[in-house]
């Protein structure tokens, strides 16, 4: 139970940081709670495709592709429904950051939940592969939701930014998938094994990163073009020289 408890409050705590990415104008977080539950009800979904699938084909890149293409897919489709039903609300590039990293965190934790509840014993020691789950989904949905986020504004080049922005999220789910179904039986497999892993996840945040900094320097743009605030807050503040001066003593 502990450990259930234990991948929500990450979950949670995952959820508070991309709605900060949001700076310039917020989402409704009763929208943002239906996402999470939308994407929770999905992963069934997708995992019942995969299954399907996975009857009648065998072999790691098969399960790999098959999860990739069906999540994602299944991704792409509720976010862009969530542009149409309510384009009023999502305007802006970011919010296809937003509401796709949401989505994405329902996923991550429905999967996590299914997992958890056939291990033997689902213990605390689970929670860095649950926590390293969730950021994955979390960041493949926001890379899906850019170029929706895109596509709904009608952006010059959009077409081909939304087709990239699948092709990446679908490459690396594949790669981690594929990564993670393949066990070493070396040393140095091991070793390569590991090194892989973190390359694919790394380059996944670094490309999320950039575009949750394209995105906001957009919206800051377009709602609050006054506005000083900033994604780099503190610590990172220190080093960029935005710490507000002490004023005279009086």
């Amino acid at each position: 139970m502990i450990l259930y408890v234990a991948i929500l409050v990450c979950g949670a705590l995952a959820a508070l940081l991309v709605y900060r990415y949001d700076m310039y104008e917020r989402e409704p977080w009763p929208g943002l709670v239906a996402t999470a539950l939308l994407g929770a009800l999905v992963m069934r979904g997708a995992h019942l495709a995969e299954l399907f699938v996975l009857a009648r084909y065998g072999g790691d890149a098969v399960a790999a592709a098959t999860a990739a293409l069906a999540e994602e897919l299944f991704r792409l489709a509720c976010v862009a429904a969530v542009a149409g039903l309510f384009p009023r609300t999502f305007n802006d590039p970011m919010d296809g950051i937003v509401y796709g990293s949401i989505l994405g965190l329902g996923m991550g934790i429905e999967e996590s939940f299914a997992l958890v509840a056939t291990a033997a014993p689902p213990g605390l020691e689970r929670l860095p592969h649950e926590v390293v789950r969730l950021l994955g989904h979390l960041v493949m949905g926001g890379i899906t939701g850019f170029g929706v986020g895109l596509g709904r504004m009608r952006l010059p080049g959009w077409p081909g930014a939304l087709a990239g922005s699948i092709a990446s999220s679908v490459a690396l789910h594949f790669l981690w998938d594929l990564v993670a179904l393949h066990v070493p039986v070396t040393p140095l497999g091991a070793v390569l094994h590991n090194l892989a892993g973190v390359a694919v996840m790394l380059s996944g945040m670094l490309l999320y990163g950039f575009l949750v900094t394209v995105a906001s320097e957009r919206s800051r743009r377009i709602f609050a073009p006054a506005s000083v605030k900033t994604l780099w807050g503190w610590p990172f503040a220190l080093a960029r020289g935005k710490l507000p001066r002490p004023g005279p003593v009086t």
